[in-house]
């Protein structure tokens, strides 16, 4: 299939590594970020931007694992106002922007979009932006599955080892060892798995939460 994945940026995001693995698979790759280091430059959260691309590439598979770095700080503590602001734009305004253009694009065959999150992990009352943007992120998988034409799936990853967005936060204070976050960790070959059962077939739920028998 024809795979774009948006929020793709170094050899150790998620989405580039899920990329990798798939593409090891026999599909067609291309990677998209607002530096373009690994492939096509694109700001997801710039619909002009978002609908050429999709345009141009007509991807059958639409993987969104576009994310931000957000300190870790108690709910009445917050501070760093431009930060959270990047996340919800990233996680839920940059959603609905691509499926947008993903819906009117012009791709033979189905279209499965894949969205990239972790929403089970929030575990530390310091995650407040982290949980509200990957929930966002899930009520736009669920509104895609039931009023549009699109497979839409959301990933529910717990921590991604050798991640980059993992050894950022490994540096927070409040995110130890000891803590919910670091208790169900996994490989990208979890997630890439997992991506790869969707694009199969294999995988009637909407939300696949690793490291869990639960999915929804």
């Amino acid at each position: 299939m024809n795979i774009l994945v948006i929020g793709a940026s170094t050899r150790r995001s998620v989405g580039y590594l899920v990329g990798e693995y798939l593409r090891s698979r026999g599909h067609t790759v291309t990677y998209a970020s607002r530096s373009g280091r690994m492939g096509v430059v694109c700001d997801v959260t710039n619909p002009l931007d978002v609908k050429k691309l999709i345009s141009r590439h007509k991807p059958n598979v639409l993987i969104i694992g576009a994310s931000s770095f957000v300190p870790t700080v108690r709910t009445g503590a917050i501070r760093d106002w431009a930060s959270v602001q990047d996340f919800i734009m990233a996680k839920c305004f940059g959603p609905i922007v691509a499926a947008n253009a993903f819906v009117k694009s012009r791709a033979k065959g189905p279209k499965f979009f894949i969205a990239l999150g972790g929403r089970e992990i929030s575990a530390s009352d310091e995650m407040m932006t982290y949980t509200v943007g990957n929930g966002g992120l899930w009520s736009a998988v669920r509104f895609l599955a039931r009023y549009s034409p699109i497979r839409a799936y959301y990933v529910d990853m717990p921590p991604i080892t050798g991640s980059a967005m993992f050894d950022i936060y490994l540096r927070e204070k409040s995110l130890t060892r000891n803590s919910p976050y670091r208790k169900k960790e996994r490989s990208f070959i979890d997630v890439a798995r997992a991506v790869d059962r969707i694009i199969d077939g294999r995988m009637h739920k909407r939300r696949m939460i690793l490291g869990s028998k639960h999915s929804l």
